[in-house]
């Protein structure tokens, strides 16, 4: 597992049964945890073992501010997105970050734009 998040530069991977149903998460904190607790034999420890079997998830209806609420409130870094039982996406903090960033760019934008034009308009 720890290969696998490795080789694809990734913080977790979602657990999916033969039907592509979800069963769990395995992150890199819970791996850090079980090496605190378990020591080496993290390292012969199967995904069903390490995976995080409590998730919250999200909808496509799920607002931005939702998301983030909830990673917040739950302490959590990632947030599978479902509809109708079926795995669409991953809502990160990295990608909450994303958009936090894209709208700090459009304010920084909009705010040198009226700068501009009351200074335009002295």
């Amino acid at each position: 597992m720890v290969q696998c998040l490795t080789a694809r530069r990734v913080g977790a991977v979602l657990v999916l049964d033969a039907a592509d149903q979800l069963l769990g998460i395995v992150g890199e904190r819970g791996i850090v945890g079980s090496l605190v607790k378990h020591g080496s034999r993290t390292l012969e420890m199967t995904v069903a073992q390490l995976m995080t079997r409590i998730l919250y998830t999200a909808t496509p209806a799920t607002t931005v501010a939702q998301a983030v609420e909830m990673i917040t409130h739950r302490r959590i870094r990632y947030r599978p997105v479902m509809d109708e039982g079926r795995l669409l996406g991953t809502v990160s903090i990295v990608s909450i970050g994303d958009v936090v960033k894209a709208g700090l760019s459009q304010q920084k934008h909009k705010v040198g734009s009226l700068k501009a034009y009351v200074v335009g308009a002295a």
